[in-house]
């Protein structure tokens, strides 16, 4: 017998985005992103997308966007239209908190986020080790870091 687990693998995180254009944008030609498929999708009333978006009808445009190391689904409710703010949200707000880049210069990729319509929020500095904390234009957390990829991969294990 085959462990259950065996085949599951994570496929995409999706985004909840105000523009869509904006954001392709911004994840594309920030942080190296690529265009994939468009969808655009009308949801039917009692329809099993109503029901698992729990929202009684509706229309969304999404795309998805890759590099290898992750895929996103960047999604546009045009109706009903998102809801909450586009500002930065709390750190301590239960839910999916921050992306984590590793890379050699967060301060340059920050300074193109910022120039594509995000928000430098943070800028840390301790010894060898930098990091700057940026929000995407809806107020997403993204953490550009110069550690080595290599920590964080031990990191995952016990």
């Amino acid at each position: 017998m085959t462990d259950l687990l065996d085949d599951l693998r994570m496929a995409v995180w999706t985004i909840c985005v105000a523009d869509l254009e904006e954001a392709t944008r911004f994840y594309c030609e920030g942080l190296g992103f690529t265009e994939g498929q468009s969808i655009t999708n009308t949801i039917e009333a009692g329809s099993d997308m109503a029901k698992g978006f729990d929202i009684p009808s509706g229309k969304t445009r999404g795309r998805f966007v890759s590099r290898p190391d992750a895929h996103l689904y960047l999604l546009q409710f045009e109706e009903p239209r998102p809801v909450g703010g586009r500002g930065r949200k709390p750190t301590n707000q239960i839910g999916p908190r921050s992306i984590i880049f590793t890379c050699s210069n967060p301060k340059a990729i920050a300074k193109r986020l910022e120039d594509l319509g995000g928000k430098i929020v943070h800028e840390a500095q301790g010894g060898p080790f930098e990091a700057v904390l940026v929000t995407d234009p809806d107020g997403s957390s993204i953490q550009l870091e110069n550690l080595p990829f290599a920590a964080f991969e031990a990191a995952f294990k016990k």
